[in-house]
């Protein structure tokens, strides 16, 4: 297994562009969040349904979660794996922030999705090689496009009720045995709650 040190300021700062629409609403219910943490930079998006409140719960909430949450586990794990931000370490942070939010929005009336990315900068300690390291996590059809360099350009696949119809069932039970919650759908969204949206 390579080793790998953090470094906590990119070299070569990422260009980051966001992109939201009014639609038909009568306000903006999109929220988002990009804000540097001790190890690397978090992103969020919430695209909010049914009014705003989630989304801006979600954009004032997540950052202080993840961090909580990222050292929470790494307290709890062998040291060997976080010297270099261990990717399991990371897919179980940002598995578990989403799980939180999920918990502390699911009576609201109001819902969102969120997509989550968390960007490392790191060194190889075989050969020093600099290497940045995104960690992504998401539900719902808001999506991260991401390009290394002019003309690469990779996005994230789009979750929804829409474009995933064969999955849905699957989803829902699989949602229901893992956590003991009801999981729903309502027109285009699957949606966790026990009267609200939620985290859809």
């Amino acid at each position: 297994m390579e080793d790998y040190r953090l470094i906590t300021a990119f070299e070569k700062s990422p260009v980051i562009q966001v992109h939201h629409a009014l639609g038909g609403r009568g306000k903006q219910e999109d929220r988002y969040l990009i804000t540097s943490l001790e190890n690397g930079l978090l992103l969020v998006i919430a695209d909010g349904h049914s009014g705003g409140k989630v989304a801006s719960f979600v954009a004032n909430n997540t950052a202080a979660l993840f961090t909580q949450e990222r050292e929470r586990i790494i307290r709890k794990t062998d040291l060997r794996f976080t010297k270099g931000a261990h990717p399991a370490i990371e897919r179980k942070v940002i598995k578990n922030t989403i799980s939180k939010l999920i918990e502390l929005t699911c009576s609201e009336t109001s819902g969102s999705t969120i997509t989550l990315a968390f960007i490392q900068y790191l060194e190889r300690q075989s050969d020093y090689k600099k290497i940045v390291r995104c960690h992504v996590g998401q539900m719902g059809d808001s999506v991260f496009a991401m390009s290394k360099r002019p003309g690469s350009v990779a996005t994230m696949p789009i979750h929804s009720v829409k474009t995933n119809i064969k999955d849905v069932e699957k989803i829902r039970k699989l949602y229901e045995e893992e956590t003991g919650n009801i999981c729903r759908v309502n027109g285009n969204y699957i949606f966790s709650g026990i009267q609200g949206s939620g985290i859809a």
